[in-house]
């Protein structure tokens, strides 16, 4: 089998601005492409020599595969449901309280299946964003 991760994921937005803003400051990623109606912010250094990313592009963009201009989407609708960061189980708590301070309302949940708690929070977009990390004293499913 193949070694296989992430590379990126792309979000069309009509609110650049507040995105970046939000991808950057908040989640504390590194914006490292800057291509005007295309803006990349990396996550981490990635595999193989390509880094890990999240893209936001503006609406109308129209990428370098056949694809037309977006319109937008409502969150509640969309089969997208939502994506994760991991995290080490010794960052969970002060990432919680500096996310907290920004004055965003966290939920949280921990999930028997994985042994691993969560925090969730809404980008600009209203797309969820999830922190999670594994977690021993988190009771195992059976």
């Amino acid at each position: 089998m193949v070694e296989k991760r992430i590379g990126e994921v792309v979000i069309r937005t009509p609110n650049m601005q507040k995105m970046v803003a939000f991808y950057r400051d908040v989640i504390e990623l590194e914006p490292f492409k800057d291509l005007g109606n295309m803006q990349f912010l990396k996550v981490s250094e990635g595999f193989r020599g390509q880094a890990q990313a999240i893209g936001l592009f503006e609406l109308g963009e129209v990428s370098d595969v056949d694809d037309t201009a977006y319109e937008g989407h409502d969150t509640r609708k969309t089969p997208f449901h939502h994506f994760a960061f991991i995290i080490d189980g010794k960052d969970y708590e002060s990432e919680f309280k500096r996310i907290s301070a920004f004055g965003y309302t966290l939920r949280t949940m921990e999930h028997s299946l994985t042994q691993s708690r969560s925090f969730y929070l809404y980008d600009p977009d209203g797309n969820t964003v999830e922190f999670v990390c594994y977690d021993p004293s988190v009771p195992a499913a059976e």
